[in-house]
C-alpha cells in the first residue's frame, strides 16, 4: 500500500447474512474491542435491510456503512431494486459494484456495472468495482486481458475529476469463499495490472491516487504480506467475531441381529443399514461440506463394522452454547427413535465434550483482546478477529483459570501436507509480539 498517494481501504462484505438484530447486538460486541485506526478506512458493506440499523451501531466505531447492491435508474417501476439516491439517503458512502456473485447469479454486465458506476458517482458516493478471473482464465493465461477488459467497461465515461472516488476491488473468482487465496505476489502483479490500465487511460497522476483492494480470502493470516504490496490499498475481509467451536465427540452403536440371509425374512436385522438409516435423520446440509463462518455441524468421521454391530463416529461443533446442546439432543432423539422402530437396546450414543468456546471465559477480559488489535495496529497489521472453526490450546487454558485467546502465527495452509510460514511472517509476528508485551507492561 502506499498511503502517501491514497487511503488504505478495510472493507467487510456481509452478503446474505444478519438480521438487523444481528446487526445491533455484533456492533455492540465490536465495541469492546475495535480500535479507531487512524492509518486506514474501515467500512461494513451491509444487506440494505439493514443499513438504517449499522449506521446508527457502528456510529461511535468510526465505521462507515456501504451497500452491497443499488440499481442504475434514479426513479421508476422497478419492482424490489434500490436507487443511488435512496442509499444515500440513508447515510451509505460506499456502494460494492460487479461483485461475481451478482454478475453469476444475476446476470449483471460489463453494461451494467458500468450504469451503475455511473449513478452511484453522480449520487456523491464511493463505487467499490468488483473485477476477478475464474480459475479457467487464468490457467489459460488471459487474467490481464480480461480485468484490464473489466476495469476499461466499468470505468467507461467516468471523468478524471471523479474517478479518485472510485475503488477497484480485486477479487479472483477462485479464491472467494473457497479458502483459497492467490499468493501476495499473484494479486500484487494483478493489481499493479490494473494500475496500469488506469494509467494508460488517465495518466499516471490519477492512476496512482485510485485505491486497489485485494477481495479474495483475505484473513488475518494473510493480511499483513497482502497489504506489503504496492499496489494493494486494503483488502475486503469478510467477518468479526473472537470465538472458538464448542465440540463433542459422539459414538453411536448399532446392534443387529445376524441370521441365514436365505432364512432371514422376520429376523435379520442389518447393522449397517440401520446405521445409514441413522445417519439420513440427521440435517442433511449441516456438514462441513456445506457450512461456513459461525454455522455448526455434524460430522460422520468414520464408520466401521459388519451385519452384527456397526459403530460411527462423529464430531459434534457449534460456536453457540445452545445450538451445541441443541444438536446433542437430536442425536439422542435419533437414537431414541432407532430404538422405538426396531426394538430396545439396538442403538446407543455415548457424548464426550472435548473442548468449549473460549469466548465464555475471554468475554470479562477485552483488554487482553484490544491490546492484541493495539499491537497490530502498531506494527501495520489490519487488526481483524474471526471465529475459529476448529479448537485451539488457548480454549483449554481459559477454561483452566487463564484467559487465552489466540494470536495469528503467519501459518499457510494449516493441517495440510504443505504447511508453512514465511520468513517476512515471521518477523511481522516477532514485532508484534514485543509490541504486546510493551502494551502489558
Amino acid at each position: 500500500m502506499n498511503r502517501r498517494y491514497r487511503k488504505t481501504v478495510i472493507a467487510g462484505n456481509w452478503k446474505m447474512n444478519m438480521t438487523a438484530t444481528e446487526t445491533k447486538k455484533f456492533a455492540e460486541e465490536l465495541k469492546k474491542i475495535m480500535p479507531r485506526a487512524k492509518w486506514c478506512d474501515t467500512l461494513i458493506c451491509v444487506p440494505a435491510c439493514n443499513i438504517q440499523t449499522a449506521a446508527k451501531a457502528f456510529k461511535d466505531l468510526r465505521i462507515s456503512v456501504g451497500a452491497e447492491n443499488v440499481y442504475f435508474e434514479e426513479k421508476g417501476a422497478y419492482t424490489g431494486e434500490i436507487s443511488a439516491d435512496m442509499l444515500k439517503d440513508l447515510g451509505v458512502k460506499y456502494v460494492i459494484v460487479g461483485h461475481s456473485e451478482r454478475r453469476q447469479y444475476f446476470c449483471e454486465t460489463d453494461a451494467t456495472v458500468n450504469k451503475k458506476v455511473l449513478a452511484v458517482l453522480n449520487a456523491s458516493m464511493s463505487p467499490i468495482i468488483c473485477v476477478g478471473e475464474s480459475l479457467e482464465q487464468r490457467e489459460t493465461g488471459i487474467t490481464d486481458e480480461w480485468i484490464a477488459l473489466q476495469v476499461k467497461s466499468a470505468l467507461y465515461g467516468v471523468p478524471a475529476d471523479k474517478l479518485r472516488r472510485c475503488i477497484i476491488a480485486y477479487e479472483p473468482i477462485w479464491a472467494i469463499g473457497t479458502g483459497k487465496t492467490a499468493t501476495a505476489e499473484q494479486a500484487g502483479e494483478v493489481c499493479s495490472n490494473i494500475r496500469a490500465t488506469i494509467r494508460g487511460l488517465y495518466g499516471a497522476r490519477v492512476a496512482r491516487s485510485v485505491t486497489i483492494q485485494y477481495g479474495g480470502s483475505m484473513n488475518p493470516k494473510n493480511a499483513a504480506e497482502l497489504l506489503a504490496q504496492p499496489d494493494i490499498d486494503g483488502g475486503l475481509i469478510g467477518e468479526f467475531s473472537y470465538e472458538n467451536f464448542n465440540a463433542a465427540s459422539a459414538v453411536v452403536t448399532i446392534h443387529g441381529v445376524t441370521a441365514h440371509t436365505g432364512y432371514a425374512k422376520g429376523i435379520l436385522k442389518n447393522a449397517i443399514q440401520i446405521a445409514m438409516e441413522y445417519q439420513a435423520l440427521l440435517p442433511a446440509y449441516e456438514t462441513p461440506a456445506c457450512t461456513e463462518n459461525r454455522e455448526g455441524f455434524y460430522h460422520l468421521d468414520k464408520l466401521q463394522g459388519r451385519t452384527e454391530t456397526a459403530i460411527m463416529n462423529y464430531l459434534i461443533r457449534d460456536h453457540d452454547e445452545a445450538l451445541f446442546r441443541h444438536r446433542q439432543q437430536i442425536m439422542q432423539e435419533a437414537v431414541d427413535f432407532i430404538n422405538k422402530k426396531y426394538g430396545a437396546g439396538t442403538a446407543e450414543i455415548t457424548i464426550t465434550e472435548t473442548y468449549r468456546n473460549m469466548y465464555e471465559q475471554v468475554k470479562g477480559h477485552e483488554k487482553l483482546i484490544s491490546n492484541v488489535m493495539t499491537a497490530m495496529e502498531h506494527c501495520g497489521i489490519t487488526p481483524i478477529v474471526t471465529p475459529i472453526r476448529g479448537g485451539t490450546d488457548g480454549a483449554r487454558l481459559s477454561y483452566q483459570g487463564l484467559p487465552c485467546p489466540n494470536i495469528c502465527t503467519g501459518g499457510q495452509n494449516g493441517h495440510g501436507r504443505h504447511e508453512f510460514v514465511s520468513i517476512q511472517s515471521m518477523e511481522a509476528i516477532t514485532e508484534m509480539l514485543k509490541e504486546l508485551v510493551k502494551l502489558f507492561a
